[in-house]
């Protein structure tokens, strides 16, 4: 047998306490890493004013993630996976889905994207 005594629940909730706070610590440093702006958040953006929002069990904010990580050069590249993305995530909702709409929606994500990037360029020479 051990000889540990079982945690008070005064030291569980301190325990609980830290590793929340450690976490919170960890995702803030990731956020730091990830771009506050991109073609992914622009698409999420357009979609949202249309009533289309990420739901829990869906991948739509690690695919934006990865378009904003990317940026808007890759996400051009890749028009027909991003397109196929969002095709996926249409089926699942049981929406109607159009190949040329969702090309233009992540066209018009790819160049408000560029507009930011310039903007933020300007912004810090201008600093």
């Amino acid at each position: 047998m051990s000889d540990r005594r079982p945690f008070t629940s005064e030291e569980r909730a301190a325990l609980a306490s830290q590793i929340l706070e450690n976490r919170r610590a960890d995702y803030a440093a990731f956020l730091k890493d990830v771009p506050a702006y991109g073609p992914g958040t622009r698409l999420k953006s357009l979609l949202r004013a249309m009533g289309i929002v990420a739901s829990r069990n869906c991948s739509c904010n690690r695919r934006a993630r990865i378009m904003d990580q990317e940026g808007p050069d890759w996400c051009e590249a890749n028009i027909d996976t991003i397109v196929g993305w969002l095709r996926e995530e249409a089926e699942k909702r049981g929406l109607p889905f159009l190949d040329i709409a969702g090309r233009m929606l992540v066209k018009r994500a790819i160049k408000l994207a560029r507009k930011d990037n310039n903007q933020q360029a300007e912004e810090n020479r201008n600093a």
